[in-house]
């Protein structure tokens, strides 16, 4: 049984995490923000979280792409446990009160939170194609 922030978390919303790790590993920043959440929910395999996200056109490599422009690549490797950002740990908190209660923490439920909390360059980008939280909550309810 997990304890611990990620207590109620399905193995794929725990994925997400782990892919963002690895975008800001690759990116050589040494905390997980907003941006590196974004692309491990574009990296991951939730089917609802790529279907609510295809009518923006948002792909992995366009989304590096702008998330390069506004934070670029640290100019050493990535030392040590990258940590959450303040950001990046309110949407752990709000991804809780996205899930329906009783309910596992799921990929759309940390989109949803990325796009509520609002203030990231995750939610920046996605933003700026048009995807917004209530946009995105109706293209998961089409499903």
């Amino acid at each position: 049984m997990t304890v611990g922030p990620f207590a109620g978390w399905s193995d794929r919303a725990k994925r997400v995490l782990a892919l963002a790790q690895e975008e800001a590993v690759r990116l050589r920043h040494n905390y997980i923000g907003t941006e590196h959440v974004m692309l491990g929910l574009l990296r991951s395999d939730a089917p609802a979280v790529r279907q609510s996200l295809v009518p923006f056109g948002l792909s992995i490599e366009s989304a590096r792409e702008k998330i390069a422009a506004i934070t670029p690549p640290g100019s050493e490797p990535a030392t040590g446990e990258q940590a959450l950002t303040p950001r990046t740990k309110t949407i752990v908190e709000l991804a809780r009160t996205e899930a329906p209660p009783g309910d596992s923490v799921e990929p759309e439920h940390i989109l949803l939170a990325l796009l509520d909390e609002g203030g990231g360059i995750g939610a920046q980008v996605l933003s700026s194609l048009g995807a917004t939280a209530d946009r995105i909550r109706k293209q998961l309810k089409k499903r």
